[in-house]
């Protein structure tokens, strides 16, 4: 039906994806980025509390420790919305069971100041074992969309390195990855395990990090 007469012009017309993102307020919080130390955060808290202070209609956090100080300065503000995803459980990592505790507990805190969790896999959905928090969780795996016009492997290679490399490894097998250059995504795991490979049998890897 048509808009009420008290109903703004930009809620009668939403507005173009690309105006929408051009509209968005924008603001920086350095101590909160990836690779921060662990200190000040305190300092970090208040600086995001002053930043939702602009009273946004929701929030949207991830990361384990970044996830916990915003869900918390949000609730301080008084955000109704507050959406955390989960890219992965911290607390299912191989490591001593006091940093696994104490991941859990932060996960479990961030849960519950959370109104709603997004989860990637139902393994993880599976390991939510937290009162108050599995029934707020939903999961929404990573989207792909279908490749169109692929190459082949023969062009793809090519793409990706010139013609000696590609003969120098013609009869290897090919293994490609993609991930954000970041130790905490482990890629020297993945480094070693194939350097083990290699000296031990006689069909190499070919191991390709894209970040």
């Amino acid at each position: 039906g048509p808009p009420s007469a008290g109903m703004s012009p930009a809620r009668r017309r939403p507005p173009q994806p690309l105006h929408f993102f051009r509209r968005l307020h924008r603001a920086c919080v350095p101590e909160h980025r990836r690779g921060a130390s662990d200190g000040g955060a305190r300092q970090r808290f208040d600086k995001l509390v002053g930043v939702l202070r602009n009273d946004p209609d929701f929030v949207h956090a991830n990361s384990s420790k970044a996830g916990l100080l915003t869900a918390l300065a949000g609730r301080v503000v008084g955000i109704k919305q507050i959406v955390f995803t989960a890219h992965g459980l911290p607390f299912q990592e191989e490591r001593t069971w006091l940093w696994r505790a104490i991941a859990w507990l932060g996960s479990y805190m961030t849960g519950l100041l959370a109104q709603r969790i997004i989860l990637v896999s139902a393994n993880d959905l599976a390991h939510t074992h937290m009162w108050g928090v599995r029934r707020k969780c939903i999961v929404i795996h990573n989207a792909a969309t279908p490749i169109v016009d692929a190459l082949d492997r023969t062009a793809a290679r090519h793409a990706l390195f010139d013609v000696a490399t590609t003969a120098a490894h013609a009869n290897d097998t090919w293994l490609v990855t993609t991930a954000e250059l970041h130790p905490n995504k482990n890629q020297r795991s993945v480094i070693k395990a194939v350097i083990d490979h290699n000296h031990t049998h006689a069909t190499k890897i070919f191991y390709v990090l894209m970040g």
